[in-house]
């Protein structure tokens, strides 16, 4: 005991040090990139109209054929036939195209 009479606390003892943990990777932000270039709308053909949804309805069911039939030659799905003819979506020029020589509109 020292001088005083306490004894002296004995603290942790010295062992290895702990191993070193290893850094993450720095953190890189993503590039910006800059905006796609969207094409411009093709111009209004004059004399040349849309044919509307009841429209195809009524040609397809005269030629015959059902959505299905028609989704298939055109290449889409047959429920965007039926919104389309619904009147709930619109045909891509691209689509009206297919639809134009497949009904021969």
């Amino acid at each position: 005991m020292p001088a005083g009479g306490r004894p002296i606390a004995a603290g942790p003892r010295p062992g290895p040090a702990p191993a070193p943990q290893p850094r993450a990777a720095p953190v890189t932000p993503a590039p910006v990139l800059p905006p796609a270039a969207v094409a411009p709308p093709p111009p209004v053909r004059v004399g040349e109209q849309s044919p509307s949804g009841t429209e195809i309805k009524e040609v397809r069911e005269r030629a015959g054929m059902t959505q299905l039939e028609l989704a298939r030659r055109v290449g889409r799905s047959r429920s965007f036939i039926a919104l389309v003819e619904q009147g709930r979506r619109r045909a891509s020029e691209e689509d009206l195209q297919r639809l134009r020589e497949v009904l021969g509109l």
